[in-house]
């Protein structure tokens, strides 16, 4: 656990100096008492501070990280102690917490601004989930003050409470998403992240449109599917996206892609086409060429021979070969211009990273 102060900014002039102290004077202006002491109290000069008339110089804990897994493990003590701190705006943990745990920390911060708390939701494999944590979870989604401005989806909730969250929102900048790095036999991906479909996207384009950092994680993201036109419309309805992530699960969105994409220069299809055009619905380039439906069903058959068998070097040419195309999108060119690909390879799936500047 660690409690982090910001007083540059706030102009303090005098920081308490300890946690005890600090906790110990809103406790005696929470019950009302003086704020009179004499002369050999120790906190005598940050009380007479707090207290002065007329003075802006307020000493706050404004940032919490929280370093352990279950807070209430630790003592529920420490859960209560955080409602003596109704100034905090800003927390973040990135242990799994139970959602009767968080319900409990964020109930008497209502100017929440970060809420990067990676709350434990029923599609994790390795937790328990009960009732009252179900209906924890539906607490915390009315508890979001309307103030946040920044928020991580955690790794295994379900998709309907991210709506919520989107709705309780209407000022959130960033948006990110917690990620599972431990490659775990048992992960899967349904258990990995929430990812989100395209009604959630669409959702969070009409609910939050003063986005500038957006990361999303999705099954697949490719032409002439739902996902692609949400992401556009949500481009067009956040003007203010400088910068946009999108997570993609490598079998879901090469499978079938090379019908989408146009042929690669030096083959046969390349040689015989004659005409390019772009599709102005989906903004991916396309080849009309003259190559003949059995050769396209003999280059099929050979990808699924060669991913059937293990090899993946059809997929690392077909992945270099969608990302080059990304470049070309018109929608994505024209608001970006720094294309970065990542890839993170677990036992039962391979995430692809695209990273749009």
């Amino acid at each position: 656990r660690q409690i982090k102060w910001h007083c540059h900014h706030k102009q303090v002039q005098h920081p308490p100096m300890s946690v005890a102290q600090y906790f110990r004077m809103f406790r005696r202006r929470a019950h009302g008492q003086s704020s009179q002491s004499s002369q050999s109290d120790l906190h005598s000069r940050d009380e007479q501070q707090m207290h002065r008339p007329h003075n802006n110089n307020l000493v706050v804990i404004d940032t919490l990280f929280v370093r352990c897994r279950h807070i209430s493990r630790r003592g529920y003590c420490w859960l209560q102690a955080l409602s003596f701190i109704p100034t905090i705006e800003h927390i973040h943990c990135a242990a799994l917490s139970r959602s009767d745990d968080v319900q409990h920390m964020i109930y008497h911060l209502n100017n929440l601004k970060t809420l990067n708390v990676n709350i434990l939701g029923p599609r994790h494999p390795n937790r328990n989930f009960h009732a009252h944590h179900r209906l924890a979870l539906q607490s915390i989604a009315r508890l979001i003050p309307p103030t946040v401005t920044e928020f991580a989806i955690p790794v295994s909730v379900q998709e309907d409470f991210v709506q919520q969250c989107f709705t309780k929102m209407p000022r959130l900048e960033n948006l990110d998403f917690f990620r599972l790095t431990t490659p775990h036999q048992n992960v899967d991906i349904d258990s990995w992240a929430c990812c989100l479909s395209s009604e959630s996207i669409y959702h969070l384009a009409a609910h939050c449109k003063h986005l500038k950092k957006c990361q999303l994680f999705v099954k697949c993201f490719k032409p002439q599917t739902q996902i692609w036109d949400a992401v556009k419309f949500l481009l067009q309805q956040c003007k203010g996206i400088h910068m946009l992530t999108i997570g993609m699960t490598e079998s879901e969105t090469l499978n079938g892609l090379d019908k989408l994409l146009p042929p690669e220069s030096g083959s046969t299809a390349a040689v015989n086409a004659s005409v390019t055009a772009i599709d102005p619905l989906h903004g991916m380039q396309t080849a009309i060429d003259a190559i003949d439906g059995t050769q396209g069903q003999q280059q099929q058959q050979q990808l699924h021979n060669h991913t059937g068998n293990g090899n993946h070097i059809e997929y690392d040419k077909l992945s270099k070969r969608y990302f080059d195309q990304l470049k070309r999108v018109p929608f994505l060119r024209k608001r970006f211009r720094k294309f970065k690909k990542k890839t993170m390879k677990f036992p039962k799936f391979t995430i692809m990273w695209c990273l749009l500047t």
